[in-house]
């Protein structure tokens, strides 16, 4: 999990969540020393091809539900040894690069691996503050959900996107039915809906807390439909034209969180 940057002077620049960052050590000590058997030791090293003079930046592990301020620190790489990597501290600043809004997407889920993943690494890139993955009838994902693998493309999106924090991901029991008659407040969910003489997704902008819901590939079932209805979701409309689930999920995304 690492983020080449654009070059900063004549160095590189790599981003990395790290796990065991202890600020009130790195600003007594102003260095912190990774063994090769680090994981991050091994992407600076056999991946990224780092050398002396690179910039590398250390963020603490915190999720977008944790109020902490999100401290980075940012060392410089001195030495690169036979057993271990040393970085001399150069500054500790705060991160302020989440965004203003809280969009939570609920995804039914699509029909293939690839799809699922491509939304929730658009999605953390977009801003988006919770992930929670939904069956539908409709849905036609056969694979076995892998959170590990999730996680890990989340963690990455969070590197590559300068991001503080880390979207939650949740898989929920229930499938959507089930999910809208347990949940009272609807107030702040819109649901995605093609083809309608309805709102556009750009009413959304002026929120700062929704809850979008996109439906799978062939939409949302007559059933679900009556569900939405009735509990009287905001709906909303992304054009005249039929998208694949993952530009819906993109699009609405994309516009929410400006």
């Amino acid at each position: 999990m690492a983020y080449k940057s654009s070059k900063i002077d004549k160095n590189n620049s790599f981003r990395f969540i790290f796990e065991d960052l202890n600020m009130q050590s790195i600003k007594k000590d102003k260095t912190v020393t990774l063994p090769f058997k680090h994981p991050i030791a091994q992407q600076l090293y056999k991946v990224l091809r780092a050398k002396a003079g690179d910039k590398v930046i250390l963020i603490n592990k915190i999720y977008t539900n944790d109020e902490t301020k999100p401290i980075e620190a940012i060392f410089k790489i001195i030495e690169i040894r036979n057993n271990s990597i040393n970085l001399g501290l150069l500054n500790i600043r705060e991160n302020d690069n989440e965004p203003d809004k809280n969009v939570s997407l609920f995804l039914c889920l699509p029909n293939k691996p690839q799809k699922l993943e491509l939304i929730v690494q658009k999605a953390v890139e977009l801003g988006v503050y919770q992930i929670n993955l939904i069956r539908s009838q409709y849905s036609q994902y056969k694979h076995q959900l892998k959170e590990s693998r999730l996680q890990k493309i989340i963690e990455e999106a969070v590197e590559q996107s300068e991001r503080s924090k880390i979207p939650i991901i949740n898989i929920e029991s229930e499938n959507l039915i089930d999910y809208l008659k347990k949940k009272q407040d609807h107030s702040k969910t819109y649901v995605a809906i093609a083809r309608r003489d309805i709102p556009s997704v750009k009413t959304l902008i002026p929120f700062p807390e929704a809850n979008l819901l996109i439906g799978p590939e062939g939409g949302f079932s007559p059933a679900e439909m009556d569900m939405i209805s009735k509990n009287k979701l905001n709906q909303y409309s992304l054009g005249k034209r039929i998208l694949r689930t993952e530009t819906a999920a993109i699009l609405s995304l994309g516009i929410a969180t400006l």
